[in-house]
């Protein structure tokens, strides 16, 4: 085969392949607040796609809007529990006080609400704070959870100690989902968690995990 088929066969490697590549391997989930990372990414999806899948990653393309990688590599696998814990607790008191709500639908409102950290549900039972300690999570950890979650592309830290959402927490509403089917999912997460291990800052890379 000539030098020109071969050139000709090659597929472009899309601009911002690096970047994106680095973000998508730490477990980032890119949405429309990720400026030109999103727009190379979202022009150029099949040429990533192809690129990823020849390294052995699946990039996935969300109905809602953002993309990710299927099984990433990176992620802490207690990190992403506490925050599977973390957002399920949440998700249940705001299904839990849906009454109370006009539309009687959170989940049409989730990317418009703002949530105040001190005024989140974690630790207003007993249960719950059993819940979030067999996790490695105290009360004055929550923050730690929220940092993590940003750096995941899934929230958005405002001033005044609160917190909203991206788009990208709809993976996690679908994850949740399946998680609380599964029978003893919170005896399961309890028992898989030593009991001295806490949420630190640590980097991503020492362990495999799967978002």
């Amino acid at each position: 085969m000539s030098e020109d088929a071969i050139g000709s066969s090659l597929t472009p490697l899309p601009p911002r392949l690096a970047s994106v590549f680095r973000a998508l391997r730490s477990g980032r989930h890119l949405s429309r607040d990720d400026g030109p990372d999103f727009l190379d990414l979202d022009r150029n999806f099949e040429s990533y796609a192809h690129v990823l899948h020849g390294l052995g990653y699946s990039l996935r393309r969300h109905g809602q809007g953002f993309f990710y990688i299927e099984g990433t590599v990176g992620v802490r696998s207690d990190r992403m529990r506490a925050s599977l814990l973390f957002m399920l607790i949440l998700f249940q008191d705001l299904d839990e006080k849906k009454f109370e709500r006009q539309d009687r639908a959170w989940e049409r409102s989730l990317l418009r609400t703002t949530f105040k950290i001190a005024e989140l549900p974690h630790f207003q039972t007993s249960h719950r704070r059993s819940m979030m300690s067999a996790v490695g999570v105290e009360e004055s950890g929550l923050s730690r959870v929220l940092q993590f979650l940003e750096r995941l592309g899934v929230v958005r830290l405002l001033p005044e100690s609160q917190f909203s959402f991206k788009s990208p927490v709809h993976r996690f509403v679908e994850l949740c989902v399946r998680f609380a089917e599964e029978q003893n999912w919170a005896q399961s997460t309890a028992a898989s968690v030593a009991p001295s291990a806490q949420m630190t800052d640590e980097p991503d890379d020492e362990e495999e995990g799967e978002a």
